[in-house]
């Protein structure tokens, strides 16, 4: 999935999560659950945008933001090594 296709697919998510949450779906289990994959997207977007295949320089401050999501137990394997592997600098301390 492309950076672009991410955006979108966080901007969607957050549109039904909050119908879910605060509008007419009324049921804020499922709001919650589509505002947590929104999310993911929304890294993955990030992520994307930050790094090209020569492995620009990231700032650091970025680097500290993805260090707290990668370290975070919450956050999916998956997502997870995006990260590691997109980066491509020391920041996963078991890859």
């Amino acid at each position: 999935m492309t950076k672009s296709r991410h955006y979108r697919q966080a901007e969607q998510l957050v549109d039904q999560a909050h119908h879910f949450t605060y509008g007419d779906g009324a049921d804020p289990v499922t709001g919650a659950a589509l505002a947590a994959e929104a999310q993911t997207h929304a890294i993955l977007a990030l992520v994307d945008a930050l790094t090209t295949p020569t492995r620009a320089a990231v700032p650091d401050s970025v680097l500290d933001v993805l260090r707290v999501i990668v370290n975070d137990s919450d956050v999916p394997d998956t997502v997870r090594t995006k990260i590691c592997n997109a980066v491509g600098v020391d920041l996963c301390p078991d890859a």
